[in-house]
């Protein structure tokens, strides 16, 4: 048995105990989410989520089910991994704490590992008493800042209820309800603000949270390359924050932007703004000539923020002809149109509950609709057999008008292993490619990729964690005699 993961640095080896593992990871790696699979001969498991944090780790450890019982942590700042198991269980964490600190409780959970809970957190007096609690700060995984009172012993608190809820009046637990509680005295961040830098003029960033050092609000980033998603890291704070690289302007919001006083914007432009009071509103006014087409999309949900947002769009006249709120999965709404009348138009943004404050920030992104495309797999797993061919097929989904053919080929295979690039005429959907496998092929991680002009790596959604990844595996199986 071995064990794959996506990262150089992080090794991990089966350890002499059955059912068990050595983890060595090297000092350069970053904290982050990697990918893990166990792997035989005869194939590979599923991918399941490895993270790898800055504070130490400890287990949680029963009995700690009572509050009067619980396990006793020898510092503030540290990572519990734990599991409430069995139905009903209830874990109690107890740590010293000076008045004037900020203790930050962050449970992973549902979000990240995909535990079947709906978490509860409360920080609780050292006799009992219930100071703070919070469930759903994210999706379904609860987040508490404490400020202490006085110097003291205190208790924090972990129980769940069902992430599917059932027809039973009771506290939920299982084998797979395992989740990593996070305690810090230290830097802890909500965000990273602005959330996006243009390559070509980046900003500094700051990050956005608790207990951030002044250091960590003006760090200076150094993009090489467009990215969704970019770390903004200091070595004072205990997880990082992410923005957004892009190929034009970013920019802030400047208040008062209100529906009287709306900001004028350049377009192609992403903003960072945030909702920072109830019944706020943010406008934003930009010119267009007839003949344009601008795709407005407001992200708020998919970066943690607690901004539920709505976006409202209007025309030249000051009228309002699109009101948009959720789009699929998440509350994050978006929406294109073509210009027929040129002029002055607006959106404004606000919380469908017309909420507000430091936590409800976004990120507005209006740009022109470039042709693009997509491709998708329906596996991430594929086996094949010395001598033999193995057809893969996935689905290209075309963007915005692009009419370009589609070159696709099998990037960084394993050894032994052909791929027979295919050209796509610019109608096809479903699409194949052939792998071949000589006799000295061996088994391994392998890519798609995509090229009409520019490249897209082919993508396998692995719904049970809301996440995808561009990185496939191919058993080579023994050979037929």
């Amino acid at each position: 048995m071995k064990v794959w993961v996506n990262a150089k640095g992080i090794s991990i080896k089966p350890a002499k105990e059955a059912g068990k593992f050595t983890v060595t990871i090297a000092a350069d790696v970053p904290p982050g989410t990697y990918w893990m699979r166990l792997v035989n001969d005869e194939g590979v498991s599923e991918q399941r989520p490895f993270l790898v944090g800055t504070l130490p780790e400890v287990l949680e450890v029963d009995p700690n089910d009572d509050s009067r019982m619980p396990q006793v942590l020898a510092e503030a700042n540290v990572v519990v991994n734990g599991r409430l198991n069995p139905v009903s269980d209830i874990d109690h964490f107890a740590v010293d704490l000076k008045k004037g600190q900020t203790l930050v409780a962050s449970l992973q959970a549902n979000s990240v590992l995909r535990s079947p809970m709906d978490g509860m957190l409360q920080v609780l007096s050292a006799d009992g008493y219930v100071l703070a609690e919070n469930n759903d700060f994210h999706g379904l995984d609860p987040q508490i800042a404490y400020s202490v009172p006085k110097d003291g012993r205190y208790l924090v608190r972990v129980f769940s209820f069902p992430a599917v809820a059932d027809s039973s009046i009771r506290f939920f637990g299982s084998e797979t309800c395992v989740y990593r509680l996070t305690l810090t005295t230290g830097g802890f961040a909500e965000h990273a603000f602005p959330l996006a830098v243009s390559l070509k003029d980046p900003s500094p960033v700051g990050l956005s949270g608790w207990n951030i050092p002044d250091a960590a609000k003006n760090i200076v980033v150094m993009p090489e390359q467009f990215s969704s998603r970019l770390p903004v890291r200091h070595p004072s704070v205990t997880n990082p924050g992410f923005i957004r690289v892009e190929p034009h302007p970013c920019i802030e919001e400047v208040e008062p932007n209100d529906r009287a006083h709306a900001q004028l914007v350049e377009t192609p432009v992403t903003i960072s703004g945030r909702i920072g009071r109830p019944r706020d509103i943010d406008a934003y006014s930009f010119v267009l000539k007839k003949g344009d087409k601008r795709l407005i999309k407001v992200e708020a949900s998919a970066l943690g923020s607690q901004l539920d947002p709505v976006l409202e769009v209007f025309d030249t006249t000051g009228k309002a002809f699109k009101e948009v709120d959720d789009v699929g999965a998440l509350p994050d709404p978006e929406f294109s149109f073509a210009v027929t009348i040129e002029g002055t138009y607006r959106i404004e943004i606000r919380d469908r509950y017309l909420h507000g404050g430091e936590s409800y920030f976004y990120r507005v992104r209006i740009t022109n609709p470039e042709p693009d495309f997509s491709v998708a797999l329906a596996a991430d797993q594929f086996s094949i057999t010395p001598g033999e061919t193995l057809e893969i097929p996935f689905t290209a989904t075309r963007l915005n008008g692009l009419t370009q053919a589609i070159d696709l080929r099998a990037v960084d295979l394993p050894k032994g292993v052909e791929c027979e690039l295919i050209k796509v005429d610019a109608a096809a959907k479903m699409l194949k490619l052939k792998l071949t496998a000589k006799k000295d092929a061996v088994s391994g991680p392998f890519r798609i990729e995509g090229t009409a002009g520019f490249t897209r790596a082919a993508r396998f959604d692995i719904v049970p964690f809301g996440t995808s990844t561009e990185t496939f595996w191919l058993t080579v199986g023994t050979p037929k005699k």
